[in-house]
């Protein structure tokens, strides 16, 4: 049992579950952990927003001529039924400007009759006022009606706060429209937005061709986030043709504008000799260049460069220093990977305790590695040697990583299935369905304990 044990603990476990999850950063759990898409939420104003109604500025220039219209003549045009008049009135009674005192409630009139007879920038202020509960009662639903309807028009700041009302209420064929019409006013992260629906069939079907094109005019604007996500479609070939080479220039050019996951992917595209020749000392420099950045993925790459003397010289205190940066930024692998090392006491102390402790926040993020290793503990003891297997709470962590289609999780749940005291026929059939799931994930050990535990013609019907 202690050669088996041993597999938990060693320091080159690291590194082969990082292999096993494809921790290739094109494809990076901290990419897909969070959302639909990488992109931030587009702006939301609070307020009358300053293009709608243009604040005072002091300047010893000659003012413009509409500044020096009056109340009186603004008041003759609005009651010819002069719409822009009473928007340009609702902006004086809102702020309490040109000698007038505030007055949300006349503003909103003056919005809303403004709104009524089709001024799409009144109908973006009624939404507000609605919004806020200002010169009217608050109601949210009005608002968002309000809004859209501005949004139809349009109105740019009415387009932002669209797209975030219609994601909120799930509505993702609205929201793809409203992102393609801001997107085509030239706004960068609107055009990566729609790339991301495009690409993930959200709001309609899978396109990604045309999420490429996206991509590729905002990163002709030098958008540094649209650079890299163009960089990973010539990497997957997704939408374009497979391309190495474009790969690392556009990583390069978004790389200059000190974009960290551009240097993390980078420095594994130096690592691993794509789109150039391997060089893991160049590697090491991008790696550190992005982990200066706070990225937490360039420090777990760091880390596995001095665990194992990658294109540096080995050090497993500096590795798990590095590890140890990422896991207090909250990334589950790093968190992962200086529980492991605690476990072994090869780069830190050893310490039971904060390798639980660790464990447990990585599994608590559904990382299924760390929820293995705490079946494992609670089966065998961080000794190999526990007489009394916690042989419940094992189960538990098990099933809740295989539910992540987790093959490692699958086999020691088999294997548990099998060394059972009290077996049954149930057991037997789990545990044989557990390895052949796992098999078919290419777990190698999977297919020689099913060899192992069942017939030959059971394993001729596997493959």
């Amino acid at each position: 049992m202690n050669n088996r044990f041993f597999s938990i603990v060693l320091g080159c476990i690291l590194l082969s579950f990082h292999s096993a999850y494809a921790f290739w950063p094109f494809s990076s759990e901290k990419e897909t952990k969070t959302t639909p898409t990488t992109e931030q939420e587009l702006p939301i104003g609070s307020s009358i927003p300053a293009n709608v109604f243009p604040q005072k500025q002091k300047t010893t220039s000659k003012p413009k001529e509409e500044n020096n219209i009056s109340v009186e003549h603004l008041q003759k045009l609005a009651d010819n039924g002069n719409a822009s008049a009473m928007v340009a009135l609702g902006k004086i009674y809102f702020e309490g400007v040109a000698e007038q005192e505030q007055n949300f409630k006349t503003a909103f009139d003056y919005f809303k009759k403004a709104s009524d007879l089709g001024n799409p920038k009144a109908m973006f202020n009624v939404g507000i006022c609605y919004r806020m509960g200002l010169g009217v009662e608050k109601n949210e639903k009005t608002a968002t009606k309000y809004f859209y309807q501005s949004a139809d028009a349009g109105v740019l700041p009415a387009l932002h706060t669209a797209i975030i009302l219609s994601e909120n209420n799930q509505d993702p064929v609205r929201t793809l429209r409203y992102v393609k019409e801001l997107a085509a006013t030239g706004n960068e992260k609107a055009m990566c937005k729609a790339a991301s629906y495009l690409q993930q069939g959200i709001g309609g079907k899978t396109n990604p061709q045309e999420a490429a094109q996206y991509l590729l005019a905002a990163a002709h604007k030098g958008y540094s986030a649209a650079q890299v996500r163009l960089a990973d479609c010539y990497y997957n070939g997704n939408g374009v043709p497979r391309d190495y080479l474009e790969m690392f220039n556009w990583l390069s050019l978004a790389a200059q504008n000190e974009n960290a996951e551009a240097e993390t992917k980078l420095g594994y595209c130096f690592l691993k000799g794509i789109g150039t020749a391997k060089n893991p000392e160049m590697a090491v420099v991008w790696f550190k260049t992005a982990a200066d950045a706070n990225h937490p993925l360039a420090m777990i790459y760091l880390g596995d460069c001095y665990l194992t003397g990658n294109g540096v010289s080995y050090n497993t205190k500096t590795a798990f220093d590095y590890y140890m940066k990422a896991a207090n930024l909250g990334d589950s692998v790093a968190q992962y990977d200086a529980g492991m090392i605690y476990a072994s006491g090869n780069g830190a102390p050893q310490s039971n305790e904060k390798a639980l402790e660790w464990l447990t926040k990585s599994a608590e993020q559904k990382y299924a590695p760390a929820m293995v290793q705490l079946g494992k503990i609670a089966y065998y003891g961080f000794d190999g040697k526990k007489t009394k297997p916690e042989i419940e709470k094992a189960q538990n962590w098990y099933q809740k990583a295989i539910a992540l289609q987790e093959p490692e999780a699958m086999v020691e749940m088999a294997q548990l299935l099998l060394h059972k005291n009290q077996q049954n026929d149930g057991d037997q059939k789990e545990a044989q369905k557990l390895l052949g799931q796992a098999a078919g994930l290419g777990n190698h050990r999977a297919l020689a304990l099913y060899e192992k535990y069942f017939t030959q013609k059971e394993q001729k019907e596997l493959k």
